[in-house]
């Protein structure tokens, strides 16, 4: 069991393969450090001076590269003066020429895939490089006329490196740094993937609360659809029939349906602060007229809003001497209901009767 258990925490699998992406010759000790570096988090570096890409006979060198990230969970990409060599398929016709390199690919390749990329830059070629942007119209002119490139830097040894931090810096989302020693490259990674794993730690933690919240909503709805089916049982046992049943919902359902959304006041009858019977009959009625004329505009007019299902129910309101003090949009809701019900004689007298018992429900003074 013991054996089992160490062959699985010990496979590769488990380790994430960072691949290591810059030019060779002058950035080589800087890559060999790194590569023990990564090894000491007990991560795979991936880098192809030490056999960990398969190429494949027959193919450019630099295509096995490519394939090397798309397997690979991280791109570290270090920039120093050099270039590098043109990628299969480039041609370089002259120094001026804007050819990709193999490293300026692989950048590529890694953003393309979206893949995580840290980007190191040497602090004087970066240097340089702003040199560079404030004189880039001479340079330009220097491309144009075909003369020789006369302004030498001292750290960078081809224009195109500024072509290429130029590219990363219009890279939405990618992290770029500068160093002067490879112990520069070495704190940043530790501080950067630090925060990835607080990152994944919370996001883990938060999952586990929208889970367990996502479990709750899941029971609650079971409850409620229980207790629906219980209130259906119990309605259909204490009313003679389903239809009877059902004809109770529906009115109690158009009078919390006008209880919700409209506020009245009557101007006449303010000043003595009573309400009258006759009151709340006028109102339902005019409640009733309004719907009735609500539905046959919403039949004809695509644009029909809000604002004048308001006018039409405080011009049918004003029949009556009644002024509308508010109204929500729970009133166009419930449209439907309150069109079966109110259409109905027998059911209409039934919500004002329920009205008549709380008339504070309906009109304000």
């Amino acid at each position: 069991m013991e054996k089992y258990a160490f062959k699985i925490f010990g496979d590769k699998k488990m380790k994430p393969r960072i691949f290591l992406s810059s030019t060779f010759y002058d950035l080589k000790y800087i890559r060999e450090d790194l590569s023990r570096f990564i090894m000491g988090k007990n991560y795979e570096p991936i880098l192809s001076e030490r056999g960990n890409i398969g190429y494949t006979p027959g193919k450019p060198l630099d295509l096995s590269c490519y394939e090397a990230i798309h397997q690979s969970d991280m791109t570290i990409l270090l920039i120093g003066g050099r270039y590098g060599s043109a990628a299969s398929g480039e041609t370089i016709e002259d120094c001026f020429s804007n050819y990709l390199s193999v490293t300026r690919k692989e950048f590529r390749t890694a953003v393309e895939n979206g893949i995580p990329l840290f980007a190191f830059i040497d602090k004087n070629v970066y240097t340089e490089f702003e040199l560079y942007e404030k004189n880039e119209n001479l340079f330009a002119e220097k491309a144009e006329n075909q003369t020789a490139f006369s302004f030498e830097f001292i750290y960078t040894e081809h224009r195109n490196v500024f072509r290429f931090i130029h590219e990363l810096k219009t890279s939405v989302g990618l992290p770029i740094f500068c160093f002067s020693s490879v112990n520069d490259i070495k704190k940043i990674l530790d501080e950067q993937w630090a925060d990835m794993m607080k990152k994944y730690l919370t996001a883990l933690r938060e999952k586990k609360t929208i889970d367990s919240l996502n479990t709750t909503v899941q029971e609650i709805n079971h409850v409620m659809q229980k207790l629906e089916s219980q209130v259906s049982v119990m309605g259909s046992k204490i009313y003679d029939s389903k239809s009877e049943f059902e004809e109770k919902t529906s009115i109690m359902q158009a009078y919390h349906a006008i209880k919700q959304s409209v506020h009245l006041f009557n101007p006449v009858h303010n000043a003595q602060r009573k309400i009258y019977d006759a009151d709340i009959r006028h109102c339902i009625d005019a409640f009733t007229k309004s719907i009735n004329v609500i539905r046959q505009r919403q039949a004809v007019e695509d644009d029909f809003d809000f604002q004048e299902c308001s006018k039409i129910i405080i011009a049918c309101l004003n029949e009556y001497a009644l002024k509308l003090s508010s109204l929500t949009s729970t009133f166009l809701q419930n449209l439907d209901v309150l069109f079966d019900v109110l259409n109905r004689e027998e059911s209409k007298e039934k919500v004002v009767a329920m009205f008549l018992q709380k008339p504070e429900d309906l009109i304000t003074l």
